[in-house]
Parts: C-alpha cells; sequence; structure tokens
C-alpha cells in the first residue's frame, strides 16, 4: 500500500491514520459511510472506489475492499482486514471512452442531415438522430427496429444495392439516390455508408443529404435554358446573342483611371 503510494516501507506508519489523512476531501463522507455501515454489519463487506493522495501529491483512483474478521463478544470489531487496488489507469480508460462517447453521441445526434444505424442484415434501425424525423417525416424513436424499407424510405432493391457495395467496398460514398417520406414526397438524397462491427455483430453507419432543392434548382434551370433557347432560334424576329462582358472590363478600367469623357478619348485614340 505504501509503495503504491509512492512511499518507503519506513516512510510512514502502518496505521488506520495515514489512509484516512490521505483521502480526497470530496471522497471522505462517502467513504467513511460505507466504513460506518460495514462496522455496523449493515453490509456483508466493505467495498469503496475513492482517491487517496500519492507522496508527490498527485491522487490515485483505489478500490478498497474489507471485511470484519473478529469481533468482541458483544459485537464490536476488533479486526479487519481487506486489499487496495490501483485503479488510477483502468479510471483513465474509462474517462477517455466516456469522453469519445460524448463526442459521438454529440455529433451523431446534433448533425445538420440524416444519421442512422442499422443492422446490415435486415435493414432495421437501431438508432437515428432527430433530422431523421425532420427530413423523412418519422419520428426516430416510432423507427427503432423497423427497416428502412418497412418505413418507406427505400425500397428492397435500393437497400439490396447498398448491401451489395457494402460487401464489395466495405463503404458507399456520395452515392445518390431517391427515397420517399412519409407524407409520400420523393426526397433526393446523397447516401454515405460505412459498414462497422459493433457488439460483434455487422452494422452500417448511414448519412442521408436531403439535396431535393438542390436538384429542383438545378431542373427549373435547365427549363430555364431551354425555353429561352427555344425562343432564340424559333423567333421570326433577328436575333443574336453578344457576350459584352470583356468591353465592361474595359470601361471600368478606364473610369478607374480618371477618364470621364469616354466618347472623347475613344475619339484621340
Amino acid at each position: 500500500w505504501k509503495r503504491m503510494l509512492g512511499y518507503g516501507p519506513d516512510e510512514i506508519p502502518a496505521h488506520v491514520d495515514e489512509w484516512k489523512t490521505r483521502i480526497h476531501p470530496d471522497d471522505q463522507e462517502r467513504v467513511f459511510e460505507a466504513v460506518r455501515r460495514h462496522l455496523a454489519r449493515e453490509t456483508d463487506t466493505y467495498r469503496c472506489e475513492h482517491r487517496v493522495r500519492c507522496k508527490d501529491s498527485s491522487y490515485k483512483w483505489i478500490l478498497d475492499c474489507g471485511s470484519v474478521i473478529d469481533r468482541a463478544p458483544d459485537g464490536r470489531p476488533r479486526r479487519m482486514i481487506g486489499t487496495h487496488k490501483d485503479l488510477t489507469e483502468s479510471r483513465a480508460i474509462q474517462q477517455k471512452l466516456a469522453e469519445s462517447e460524448e463526442k459521438f453521441h454529440q455529433a451523431f445526434h446534433h448533425a445538420p442531415l440524416i444519421m442512422v444505424v442499422t443492422n446490415l442484415s435486415d435493414g432495421r434501425i437501431l438508432e437515428a438522430n432527430a433530422w431523421a424525423q425532420k427530413i423523412s417525416g418519422i419520428d426516430p424513436a416510432e423507427g427503432l427496429g423497423r427497416s428502412v424499407v418497412e418505413l418507406g424510405w427505400f425500397t428492397e432493391a435500393d437497400r439490396m444495392k447498398l448491401v451489395g457495395l457494402l460487401h464489395s467496398q466495405g463503404r458507399v460514398i456520395d452515392l445518390e439516390m431517391t427515397g420517399r417520406s412519409r407524407a409520400g414526397d420523393v426526397v433526393n438524397c446523397l447516401v454515405n455508408c460505412q459498414l462497422v462491427v459493433i457488439g460483434g455483430e455487422q452494422r452500417v453507419i448511414t448519412t442521408l443529404q436531403d439535396i431535393t432543392a438542390q436538384r429542383c434548382a438545378e431542373e427549373a434551370l435547365v427549363r430555364s435554358e431551354l425555353r429561352f433557347r427555344t425562343l432564340f432560334h424559333y423567333s421570326p424576329f433577328g436575333a443574336m446573342e453578344e457576350d459584352f462582358s470583356s468591353v465592361k472590363a474595359r470601361l471600368d478600367l478606364l473610369r478607374a483611371q480618371g477618364i470621364t469623357d469616354l466618347r472623347a478619348h475613344f475619339a484621340s485614340h
């Protein structure tokens, strides 16, 4: 125990007070209550995780376990044995894992696009973020345990196309697909999938970006261009198309040079 805290065998006395005085202030009440309950026979064993100050003033997480092995005839405890186990490294790993899970949770649930985790085998949804409802109209909680085909997002043929790509490539990148919302509206989606193993099972993490508005704007531009070309080529009047951007750039340059009387400038040049 002394070596665990950085002390030599004779640097501090072998007394329980040496342990008590080194318990982190925030843990003392909880530790002493656990000891009291065991000494009072309210628990079969004493077990508590807490921080203990080391020789260098740092703290280590310790798992403290013990039990009373001898009591006086009136029940008062006379002897207790126990062990201390250093949990500092495992606690640090747990903390990093918790931070990693929190980062994933925040990214998953607040990303401005649909994110779902599904079974590879049947497409059933294991987890979905709030944007799944915003775009598809389906409450994430309502969709859990149901497949994307059952919910009407995609057809079985669409799902099998994704499964085939995942089997051959392990991922799907920027695949444009057409799905449907709960109201039956067509939704153009940019799909990205990643095959992962979670709990020993093959899962798929999928993101769907709604690009419906972008596609509608592109189609409207094509239609507008087509109408213009039709009018241009079949007009009964003479028409021509010119690009005056270079002329405008030349005039702007002359004005920037302080030439305001453009007629006189061109007459003399």
